[in-house]
């Protein structure tokens, strides 16, 4: 089979994408004021969020559950806030995910009036929709039938360790289970095949309304008619032709699929499985849906680090479980909603199964590839798909290991010595990173996944600073997923969680030495009433740079430690107390320290005020130099940097 597309084809197509990809992008309104349909709903449990649509821009905004209609015309005056791109080192980018739908920010509503209501196409899947409400198998049919996201927590996490989550959601292999039985049964009605076609294109059209036409089904629809053609027409085209042509097709059918994820992946998966599917032939059936599964990991290992044996061992059977079983079940119950309780019985049965198999998961993770390391590993496995025979595939793997894991510890050879303010939003996490040491301080949203990106499998320590939520919230996380040596808590908190691993509780005049870098603790320097007031408090000592973490002491702590220690809180640079607060940071507190630098987290539009403008016109009084992960996103410290130390990701 030939394994090559045409290269004008393929040069037509990047340059197709990359015009819609500007104009996608291109826009920089602040403002609407005008008429705008609603077009899509999403219910939660205490409010709803409303998609509406002007011309070809979409926007967010969010009001109480039944408000509003699919087809309502608004009256919108609102200012338009975009969504946060990303400013964490391979973080999450809601700006890009919400663009793959088309949608350039969320409203801020100053006036709002209904003005109409017209017909909205999704109006009859709606009604669908809501009609299995009322059944006990609600979730699973939603997200098996309509692509509804699981949004239940218990049953997301049943499925969170052995990761098959996304099978619940419609794709090509559900389909292809529909695909077939309709063809058989064609077949033995003895129907001819114009007319087997049209039922298929029918088919394949229904689903994907009811899905909002999702590029997992709108790819099987265009590739069908495609083939058709091909066939008709004698236009000899190969797979890989009408593979890349059925995805430039779809790019132009919605130029938000640019961005998203699961299309790309799905775009790379189909063509590699495509060029390597001859290398599985000669084996048997199992057998190769394994070697395929494997490949599939292999694929995706740019996306997803986590690598679990038993998934990959057993994905076959899941497919086969969740696709021959549980989805044509829940068109069956949806079409006879009397067999629900059956249907409820056998999900249970199987959360069960996936439960027990998960308790003996084996899994671990690898760093995430940065941009030029996604080049070679593509590169290498291409090369690795044009392989001739099994053997010369495994060897060419092996290249492709040694090769990844060279430019691996290269680059971590690089980013080893820093100290990183993580943009987390509003709360608190920063990471210390040195040849000998690794430490987390406090842990808020996305510390895990930082961690795991960027190959740290092992802290010395993890120093909660007090236990409020912002401050704690993935510390079982990381310790379910890391190697935790030591957690440090406040002497005077008793309020953290019970944690397994070995816990050591600190207040003033402790220490605590991490390789070369000795932490010097100065507070709780008492027992408090106020809660922010019992945070820990410490200096260390960094490429001749002191610097003093204050958790979210406020006023009363912060006279105490000016009391107790006097000149010996001077530091060059400040974790700022308290997010900014009006409470901290007094002034008597900033002269006695007098930072070089200060470091302000904080969420961009969090419901506090923080930080407060008093406070920061007194550090601007000290000269201070103030970062601020609202502003700068992610700040790093870097000792190794000769000229300017300090660096932001935004």
């Amino acid at each position: 089979m030939r394994k090559q597309i045409h290269i004008i084809f393929l040069v037509i197509l990047i340059i197709v994408i990359s015009l819609c990809y500007a104009l996608l992008t291109n826009f920089d309104q602040d403002h609407i004021q005008r008429d705008v349909k609603v077009v899509s709903i999403d219910s939660y449990d205490e409010y709803a969020r409303y998609t509406v649509k002007y011309q070809r821009y979409k926007f967010h905004f969010y009001s109480g559950l039944n408000e509003y209609q699919l087809g309502d015309i608004l009256y919108i005056n609102a200012d338009i806030t975009a969504y946060k791109a990303q400013t964490v080192e391979y973080g999450f980018n809601l700006k890009s995910y919400f663009l793959a739908f088309n949608v350039y920010g969320k409203l801020d509503i100053q006036d709002i009036k209904l003005i109409d209501h017209t017909y909205h196409i999704y109006q009859i899947r709606e009604t669908l929709k809501t009609s299995v409400n009322n059944l006990a198998s609600s979730t699973y049919l939603k997200a098996l039938l309509f692509g509804e996201k699981i949004r239940d927590e218990q049953t997301i996490e049943t499925y969170t360790n052995f990761d098959i989550l996304y099978l619940f959601t419609i794709s090509g292999l559900h389909v292809y289970v529909l695909m077939i039985i309709l063809k058989k049964v064609l077949f033995i009605l003895n129907v001819n095949q114009r007319f087997q076609d049209g039922m298929m294109i029918v088919m394949l059209g229904w689903i994907s309304y009811l899905n909002l036409f999702s590029f997992a089904v709108l790819r099987l629809l265009i590739i069908y008619i495609l083939r058709i053609i091909n066939k008709k027409f004698e236009m000899n085209m190969q797979n890989l032709d009408m593979i890349f042509l059925t995805f430039f097709i779809l790019t132009i059918f919605n130029t938000g699929f640019i961005f998203h994820q699961g299309f790309v992946i799905t775009f790379l998966i189909i063509v590699c499985l495509e060029l390597i599917h001859p290398l599985f032939s000669p084996y048997p059936n199992y057998i190769k849906k394994v070697m395929m599964s494997v490949s599939i990991s292999v694929i995706i290992l740019p996306f997803f680090q986590d690598i679990s044996i038993f998934q990959i061992l057993l994905l076959p059977m899941m497919i086969f479980i969740i696709t021959c079983i549980l989805y044509p079940f829940a068109m069956l119950t949806f079409i006879f909603p009397v067999i629900d309780d059956i249907y409820v019985m056998i999900l249970n049965l199987f959360e069960k199964v996936i439960l027990f198999i998960s308790t003996y998961q084996i899994s671990f993770f690898i760093p995430k590839f940065n941009i030029y390391q996604m080049f070679l590993y593509y590169g290498l496995f291409i090369y690795v798909c044009f392989s001739n025979h099994i053997k010369q595939s495994l060897k060419r793997m092996m290249i492709l290991i040694f090769l990844m894991s060279l430019s691996q510890y290269t680059l971590n050879l690089f980013n080893i010595e820093n100290i990183t303010f993580l943009d987390v939003g509003q709360g608190d996490t920063t990471i210390i990173q040195t040849k000998e040491c690794k430490v987390v301080v406090d842990a808020f949203n996305g510390t895990t996944s930082y961690l795991k990106n960027h190959g740290i499998y092992e802290l010395d320590y993890l120093i909660l600073t007090h236990s409020h939520e912002d401050h704690i919230k993935e510390a079982k996380s990381i310790m379910d997923s890391i190697n935790v040596k030591q957690i440090i808590v406040s002497f005077y908190d008793d309020r953290y969680p019970a944690y397994k691993q070995n816990v050591l509780r600190l207040k003033a005049e402790d220490k605590i030495t991490c390789g070369s870098i000795n932490f010097n603790f100065m507070g709780p320097i008492k027992d408090y009433d106020n809660e922010n007031n019992v945070s820990l408090v410490f200096q260390m000592y960094y490429d001749s740079k002191t610097f003093l973490f204050t958790g979210d002491i406020e006023a009363e702590a912060e006279t105490d430690l000016i009391n107790a220690y006097h000149h010996m809180l001077k530091s060059d640079i400040l974790k700022v107390p308290h997010h900014g607060s009006i409470t901290s940071s007094t002034k008597e507190f900033l002269e006695m320290v007098n930072p070089s630098y200060a470091v302000i987290s904080l969420d961009k539009y969090n419901s506090f005020g923080f930080p407060d403008e008093n406070v920061i016109t007194r550090y601007q009084e000290i000269r201070c130099i103030i970062y601020r992960t609202d502003i700068n996103g992610t700040i790093s410290y870097h000792r190794k940097n000769r000229k300017e130390k300090w660096t932001t990701f935004l």
